[in-house]
């Protein structure tokens, strides 16, 4: 085990000893963005159309999904994970990695998987991550069979279909706590009705950006040690 290695099973072991429940701030802006959404039941029991365009995780979510891949829980029924990987390695097969507003923020989009099972990487561009990845999608439907952490596979096509499937980083604790659940994905939600996503106006979208920075900050340095990276 080389040293990055040893440095993410430390910070994991402290981890659980410490209370990573959510903020009071957090879980305060977490409510009230969704007090005009549907339910966590009904979240849970649609079949996970929102994946085809998911939402980015922080560095104590990848630690947290990195420790379910090492110790083989990390599975879906229709891809096979490499085996074997380094956290780093792991990191960069599996998420797009974006430092974020100036630098304060470090995050991890999870990438996407075509129908023969390639993973999709966004390209970089003079737009937004965000941006470029809804052009791409919206310009190759045939392209994006959704989140590499889903169960299993969602095309364009396949929206209204009765299929079994769901996040497999989901846990019950999801919306309490840092768990392996990518954080944006928890501040995501729909309308009232499934499948008609809210969108999150300018000032909404500031603030959590602000909280996520305040409350778990110095992302960047702190994923540049883990990974070894130095600045030449």
């Amino acid at each position: 085990m080389n040293w990055s290695e040893r440095m993410v099973c430390l910070i994991l072991f402290r981890n659980k000893r410490e209370d990573m429940t959510f903020p009071e701030e957090i879980r305060h802006f977490l409510n009230e963005y969704h007090k005009d959404g549907i339910s966590s039941e009904d979240c849970l029991s649609c079949n996970s159309y929102c994946c085809s365009h998911a939402g980015f995780a922080i560095l104590e979510n990848v630690l947290e999904i990195y420790q379910i891949y090492k110790n083989g829980s990390l599975k879906r029924e229709d891809y096979v994970f490499v085996e074997g990987l380094s956290f780093k390695d792991f990191i960069f097969t599996y998420f797009d990695v974006i430092k974020y507003s100036d630098d304060n923020i470090m995050i991890f989009h999870p990438r996407h998987l075509t129908k023969d099972n390639n993973i999709i990487s966004i390209p970089d561009g003079e737009s937004s991550y965000w941006s470029i990845r809804s052009d791409l999608f919206n310009r190759n439907p045939w392209l994006n069979y959704g989140c590499i952490f889903l169960n299993n596979k969602i095309s364009q096509g396949e929206y209204n279909d009765n299929k079994k499937r769901g996040c497999i980083l989901h846990s019950q604790f999801s919306e309490e706590r840092i768990t392996t659940k990518p954080i944006d994905c928890i501040f995501y939600v729909c309308k009232e009705k499934q499948r008609e996503s809210k969108t999150p106006q300018k000032e909404e979208t500031t603030e959590w950006f602000r909280l996520l920075s305040k409350h778990y900050p110095k992302s960047v340095k702190k994923f540049e040690k883990l990974i070894g990276y130095k600045k030449e």
